[in-house]
């Protein structure tokens, strides 16, 4: 899945530390999906709330970061695998309304500065979702790639700590100690490890990887644990 809109990430990350590692965390695992539907979304983070439908009678998500406290905004335009940052909010029923596609935006140039990339955003919030097959949705796509670069090289987000990568992805999807116990063959061993008192393993990791699919790049991050 393709994320638009990063400076909304490392925004938040400055500005509320206590979600910072959650925002991460969720970057990478969001990043390192195709859903197709949005049932297929909610497997991957159950917790996430589908919105009222916008303008073009898509649906906005609404994933909770912190319980009860922020909750990150977004649309998905599910044929090109983009998704739309909307924002940090602490009501979950925010949502956006849409305006029609403007046939004098139709210039493409290259995003140069922030002034382009901040025009560029507009201009998409214009017209998404473009339908497929339309010069709209032709347009989307090409100016989609194009913020893509421009952000890649402007915001980067950084790998979680695996700790609370694991602990992120207990909490979205209801798993306690017991379940990572079964999943690592010791419940004592799975606190040790929640705990920092034990690291993770390439085997553990393996496991995290294959069984719940959290992404390796989220775990492999050297961190502190005591011996």
């Amino acid at each position: 899945m393709r994320i638009l809109r990063r400076m909304v990430l490392n925004d938040c990350a400055k500005k509320y530390n206590e979600i910072e590692e959650a925002l991460k965390a969720w970057f990478w695992q969001a990043s390192k999906n195709n859903w197709i539907t949005s049932e297929e979304l909610l497997h991957y983070f159950p917790k996430a709330k589908i919105l009222e439908k916008n303008f073009f009678g898509q649906n906005q998500v609404c994933f909770e970061l912190k319980h009860n406290s922020y909750y990150l905004v977004a649309v998905i335009h599910y044929p090109s695998q983009c998704l739309l940052l909307k924002g940090i909010t602490s009501d979950p029923k925010l949502y956006a309304s849409f305006s029609t596609f403007k046939e004098n935006l139709m210039e493409i140039k290259p995003i140069r500065s922030h002034n382009d990339y901040e025009k560029a955003l507009e201009i998409i919030d214009e017209i998404w979702p473009a339908e497929e097959n339309t010069k709209e949705y032709d347009y989307f796509e090409v100016l989609a790639n194009l913020v893509e670069s421009y952000e890649s090289k402007h915001w980067t987000m950084e790998f979680p700590n695996p700790i609370s990568a694991l602990r992120f992805y207990m909490n979205q999807q209801d798993k306690s100690v017991n379940d990572l116990g079964v999943l690592l063959g010791s419940t004592q061993l799975a606190s040790r490890v929640l705990n920092n008192e034990e690291p993770l393993t390439l085997s553990m990791i393996n496991q995290l990887c294959v069984v719940w699919k959290i992404p390796a790049e989220c775990l492999i991050k050297p961190y502190y644990y005591s011996i």
